[in-house]
């Protein structure tokens, strides 16, 4: 187990299902994802189980962020795009709304950077997100990437198009 100050990273279970769903059909984060339709729980379960599998058969890795204080599921972070060759890979963080703002997301990002680094020997790490996501943007920066470019008008939403800030971080 990876465990901080205020929370620890551990493998999904099962009884992650509900919150994972709730998640993945969040239409509200859908922009901030490659997924923009409904999830059944079939391939929510399927997904679980898939969590189980080598990281280098999947070439993906979630993890549960929970708080220290009461064990409370209070997030996830991902590491996906996984190139064990090159020693790099992809990451993503979300935090539930009401844990929010309380450091977890730092925190998760933080042991989910050293456990790639020191376990699965990444160079680098890259993380992608919306320019108006300025807390996103801020905390990346914060833990050490560095902006690398702008896709313009890269992500649609219903306003039009926005542009997705790319960051790397090389260890």
């Amino acid at each position: 187990m990876l465990s901080g100050n205020i929370c620890y990273l551990r493998a999904v279970e099962v009884s992650d299902v509900d919150i994972v769903y709730r998640w993945e059909n969040d239409a509200a984060l859908w922009s901030d994802g490659s997924v923009r339709q409904p999830v059944n729980s079939v391939s929510i379960e399927s997904l679980i189980a898939q969590a189980g599998m080598d990281v280098y058969q999947t070439r993906q890795l979630r993890l549960m962020v929970c708080s220290l204080a009461d064990d409370a599921v209070v997030g996830c972070v991902d590491m996906f795009d996984f190139f064990p060759f090159d020693m790099h890979a992809s990451l993503g963080v979300l935090v539930d709304t009401p844990f929010q703002r309380r450091g977890f997301a730092t925190e998760a990002l933080s042991l989910m950077c050293q456990y790639l680094h020191d376990t699965l020997a990444l160079h680098q790490v890259s993380a992608s997100m919306r320019s108006s996501n300025v807390a996103s943007v801020s905390l990346f920066k914060k833990l050490g990437f560095d902006v690398i470019g702008v896709r313009r008008q890269w992500i649609r939403t219903s306003s039009g198009f926005e542009d997705e800030v790319l960051m790397q971080k090389i260890f």
